[in-house]
């Protein structure tokens, strides 16, 4: 209750130097007083589509074979406390990748945010979430933020964007936000000067970007957040949710329109889930009902574990079964979200990656089936609307492997996840070249 009463005081605090913060803009090189209410004298700049993606597109060769390099982490001396990597990738416009490394458990409770150079394999540490909150005063010295879970995404602005969330003293059952609550991040490329943005009390798992707005999504309910990066105001709506159910990432298309899943119960005690759509006023445009996201018990259900888009603007999603969707950028109906039915080839099988490999036909995924002692390469033919199978025999299935989006500037793949031995994990990453 202490811990409780401390974060709701730091909130309070926060939204008022947010609504002071939205007149003025202040120096965009400085971490912001009070740690949000960012309103800086900014130019959005033009970059490619693949920038803005977040990823490289390069041709398709289905004979040639699929390579598998493990990423190290033996040069870092990570704390015993981290554990692995859950999806938390992200590329800059140079063509560096970043890794957000989570933990559990432990006494320091922290996350880290790596960059990594593609061409040297060489690693640099670019801080901590518990130190970046403590040396702007902004948290006492016992605040947690064990998980980075989002991506890093580099924006139109020059920064990259993602956000960090605390577990302790949270309850699916009864929906008791975590302690610590979530927090919203930018920084420089490279840099380990951290800007905050936003705290929140719901724990902040996902971030999407596109144009002048940042998006958080936030749990219990699916709270969603939008930071304006010209402006600095931060507008929020609540989604809603009748149950613990947790999507591990939500939608954005090319005009920063977003959909996110809400699942209902009727009466009967049964439930239905649908994908809400919301512009970038963050009105309710409409809701699309989701065929076959369904989960007998929907508090240890992943939802939208992969995503992609194409060149044409279609946005491509995978849940944790592995069903294949899309997001039609040609129609606004009811018809514009299509499901495609299982990507792999034998059906249900565990998917939580997705990536757009040539832009327009194929799409790339890692698949852990049932009965496979050994991941799988899969690679989706969009036009013939079926998958074929490579079997991966460097990743065991056993392993847990997360990522979307994001390549360097060769075009080769970034997964992460975790090896876990017994209570004890380690972060895990890996290079796929196709």
């Amino acid at each position: 209750m202490l811990y409780r009463q401390r974060m709701a005081n730091l909130f309070k605090v926060l939204l008022v130097v947010l609504l002071a913060g939205c007149s003025e803009a202040p120096d965009t090189n400085k971490a912001s007083e009070g740690g949000a209410g960012v309103a800086p004298k900014i130019k959005l700049i033009q970059r490619t589509q693949d920038e803005v993606l977040g990823t490289v597109f390069t041709p398709v060769d289905l004979n040639r074979e699929v390579l598998v390099e493990k990423i190290s982490f033996s040069q870092l001396q990570l704390d015993a406390e981290m554990d692995a990597i859950w999806g938390a990738t992200g590329r800059d416009d140079a063509g560096n990748i970043y890794f957000g490394v989570s933990s559990h458990g432990g006494q320091q409770g922290t996350s880290e945010l790596f960059k990594y150079n593609p061409y040297s394999g060489q690693f640099k540490s670019l801080g901590d979430t518990v130190s970046q909150l403590t040396k702007l005063g902004l948290a006492p010295s016992d605040v947690k933020q064990n998980k980075l879970h989002s991506k890093i995404i580099a924006a139109d602005d020059g920064y990259l964007y993602f956000s960090s969330f605390d577990e302790s003293g949270e309850s699916q059952r009864n929906l008791t936000l975590p302690t610590w609550g979530g927090h919203l991040w930018r920084t420089r490329p490279g840099s380990a000067q951290w800007e905050h943005l936003l705290a929140t009390e719901h724990a902040l798992i996902a971030v999407q970007v596109r144009d002048r707005y940042v998006y958080a999504l936030g749990y219990w309910g699916h709270e969603l957040f939008q930071f304006n990066m010209v402006s600095g105001e931060v507008k929020t709506v609540s989604v809603g949710s009748d149950t613990a159910h947790v999507s591990r990432n939500f939608l954005i298309d090319q005009h920063a329109n977003v959909y996110i899943p809400k699942v209902r119960e009727t009466g009967d005690g049964l439930s239905y889930a649908s994908l809400e759509h919301y512009d970038r006023k963050l009105n309710h445009v409409t809701s699309y009902i989701m065929p076959n996201y369904v989960s007998k018990s929907w508090d240890g259900y992943h939802g939208i574990t992969g995503y992609a888009e194409t060149q044409n603007g279609d946005v491509y999603f995978v849940t944790q079964e592995g069903r294949l969707y899309r997001l039609d950028s040609t129609t606004g109906g009811l018809d514009k979200l299509k499901e495609l039915g299982f990507m792999h080839p034998k059906g249900n099988a565990s998917i939580e990656s997705l990536f757009s490999l040539d832009g327009n036909q194929y799409l790339g995924a890692v698949a852990r089936a049932k009965g496979q002692k050994k991941a799988q390469w899969l690679t989706y033919d969009l036009n013939l609307k079926q998958a074929t199978a490579t079997t991966l025999p460097s990743i065991p299935s056993n392993r847990l492997i997360y990522g979307s989006v994001t390549r360097d500037n060769e075009g080769h793949i970034y997964l992460v996840g975790s090896h876990w031995q017994g209570r004890k994990g380690k972060p895990t990453a890996w290079k796929i070249s196709i």
